[in-house]
């Protein structure tokens, strides 16, 4: 394939999808962005982490989108557990620990420790092998649910980036009061 072809090809894929991927990014953005932006404790790991799932999830590579949502969330949650006195263990953590410990340390609500510890077992299946019969495989999911595997990934990308949104567009995290774009909410991609 020469350089013409291949351009061809991705302006058709591009046009294709560009419906879909606007909005996406429209949900995405849907609230807007706190006034004076965003602290990422965690480096620039977790600030890659974060725009990339971002741009994964407009794209619609969901998968993606789960991986790097947690990636994000665990580097985030280390960091700013280390700002705190006594908490310099915080980079050695498994994800389950680490949680606990953002939720020990009130930087998580229950619900947001539920959340995340359920995508976290969503997504370890993906990061590590498991067995069909365990209950968080992707196919077995498929088969409990009668569910296509395609919109058990898009759901799970759409928890997994909204999650992580909700938690960076309030404090700590958030510098200020949220932003809205002009034309308020807009609804899920995926609704109906």
């Amino acid at each position: 394939m020469d350089h013409a072809q291949a351009r061809k090809m991705l302006a058709e894929a591009d046009a294709s999808t560009l419906e879909e991927r606007t909005s996406r990014l429209a949900w995405l953005e849907r609230r807007g962005s706190p006034q004076d932006g965003r602290i990422l404790p965690g480096g620039m790991a977790a600030a890659t982490a974060f725009w990339e799932a971002g741009a994964c999830y407009v794209a619609g590579q969901y998968l993606a989108t789960v991986l790097l949502a947690q990636t994000a969330l665990e580097h985030l949650l280390a960091g700013m557990i280390s700002l705190f006195a006594g908490q310099d263990d915080s980079h050695k953590l498994s994800a389950q620990k680490l949680f606990k410990r953002a939720l020990d340390l009130q930087l998580l609500s229950q619900d947001e420790f539920d959340l995340f510890d359920r995508l976290r077992r969503f997504r370890n299946p993906h990061a590590h092998p498991r067995a069909m019969d365990d209950p968080d495989n992707p196919i077995r999911r498929m088969i409990d649910t009668q569910t296509p595997i395609d919109d058990i990934y898009r759901l799970d990308a759409e928890q997994a980036i909204e999650a992580l949104r909700d938690l960076l567009d309030r404090r700590p995290f958030a510098l200020g009061p949220l932003t809205p774009w002009p034309d308020g909410e807009t609804e899920s991609p995926s609704a109906p």
